[in-house]
């Protein structure tokens, strides 16, 4: 019979079991981290807004095999992800389980604890732009590319930059024009 804390993963029961009620270890109540990846693809600023952008994350996740139901980090005038996310205790992690976060709160902390920066398929992409409109404790900013509607170059959109972990891994500080293309941060749901 399953039983979290046993030491034994059981198939189809629980998504892990490292025998311990530690939080944001990779492994809480036998509940994994949450997979987070920066897109291998790039979007201008019209990514059919919130809806679009996040069915563009589920897209590449699906591609990769990854399975799950997938949010974007992105925000809008009407939603973010420091209200819109759920949280998890077991952490946020990227493709190679390395943690990115111990928990929500460490996530929009101002930092992050290791670079988010491979893609679905667990390449590096390096130092790239990251739409985000959203700034490094999970709120909106005012640069949004018209709630990500709009491509045009008189348009700006605040960005981050998967090879930092400070407080530019979500917001540049310097918004950029719309017609840019740049990639985006997944995370599972």
């Amino acid at each position: 019979m399953p039983t979290c804390g046993d030491g034994y993963k059981w198939l189809g029961h629980e998504e892990c079991d490292d025998a311990n009620a530690v939080a944001g270890d990779g492994c809480h109540e036998c509940q994994a981290a949450t997979r987070a990846f920066v897109t291998s693809t790039t979007y201008d600023g019209n990514l059919g807004g919130l809806e679009g952008a996040a069915a563009k994350c589920q897209a590449r996740a699906t591609a990769a095999g990854l399975g799950g139901t997938w949010d974007v980090w992105l925000s809008t005038d009407t939603s973010a992800p420091l209200t819109r996310f759920v949280p998890n205790a077991a952490g946020y992690a990227r493709r190679d389980g390395s943690l990115i976060a111990n928990d929500f709160a460490d996530l929009i902390d101002g930092s992050l604890d290791n670079l988010l920066s491979q893609t679905e398929t667990g390449v590096s992409v390096g130092n790239s732009d990251v739409w985000t409109g959203t700034d490094p404790f999970g709120v909106a900013t005012t640069a949004t590319c018209n709630n990500w509607t709009s491509n045009s170059s008189l348009v700006s959109g605040e960005y981050g930059r998967s090879s930092t972990s400070t407080s530019t891994w979500s917001d540049n500080g310097t918004p950029a024009a719309c017609n840019g293309l740049r990639r985006l941060f997944c995370f599972e749901q």
